[in-house]
């Protein structure tokens, strides 16, 4: 008796509100959880991790040591070109392009970059260098 009652009243509601004044309001809050809620939770945790390797740096050599801004934007650069490679390619789905551009993106800056700095413009020359 009481779902009876209820869904006429569901029905006399759906009918006094034109379905023209429900859409724009429901792709109002849909871009408002993609656009503002979505970034600003990405945007929010890439700087959490950025504090976070600051302070662990800091606390363990108690040098204030920037270097993770570097190897963060070289990571989110490498990330951006291999998903534009991808959808140039036809790879289009954009849930798997994430899944194969997120570990390129890890693994490029890592060793190409940490290691390469670390072997060459890190190092001590010898005198037997020049």
């Amino acid at each position: 008796m009481s779902q009876r009652v209820f869904s006429e009243v569901d029905d006399e509601i759906a009918s006094t509100v034109p379905p023209t004044q429900v859409a724009p309001v429901v792709n109002e809050l849909v871009f408002f959880i993609n656009k503002v809620l979505v970034a600003g939770t990405i945007i929010g945790s890439i700087y959490a991790l950025g504090a976070v390797g600051v302070t662990l740096v800091y606390s363990i050599l108690r040098f204030a040591h920037f270097a993770h801004g570097d190897m963060m934007t070289a990571g989110s650069f490498i990330s951006f070109l291999v998903s534009l490679i991808l959808a140039t390619v036809g790879f289009n789905p954009p849930v798997l392009a994430v899944y194969l551009a997120l570990p390129i993106a890890m693994v490029l800056p890592s060793f190409l970059i940490a290691v390469s700095i670390n072997r060459y413009e890190m190092r001590v020359p010898s005198p037997w260098y020049w």
